[in-house]
């Protein structure tokens, strides 16, 4: 099994921003979509800050990528915002990945 097939499985909700008087608002875009990538544990830190909190990032490599900069990412049962755009890697056909870096901030 190559790490680009994966034996994670992360599910991307895709959201559309509408500006309001309050401030900008995140409406979801069509179903989830699950795809079976890698992932991998970057950094974690807490804070003692209101409480215990804890800042997490980890990279995704996967195949394909139908997700953007605005989605909201589920892997084992926690919320992940991706961190900037997703990177393509343009290797050989074998090599050829898409490379994204998601945080999660939770108690």
């Amino acid at each position: 099994m190559s790490l680009l097939t994966g034996k994670e499985t992360v599910t991307i909700q895709n959201r559309t921003p509408t500006k309001t008087a309050h401030g900008t608002t995140y409406t979801n875009t069509g179903d989830p979509i699950s795809v079976r990538c890698d992932v991998r544990m970057l950094s974690t830190t807490e804070t003692a800050q209101l409480g215990l909190l804890d800042h997490t990032v980890i990279r995704i490599l996967a195949r394909t990528w139908p997700g953007d900069s605005r989605s909201v990412l589920t892997w084992r049962n926690k919320q992940w915002e991706p961190q900037g755009h997703s990177l393509e890697r343009t290797g050989s056909a074998k090599t050829r990945h898409i490379e994204i870096t998601a945080v999660s901030h939770g108690a």
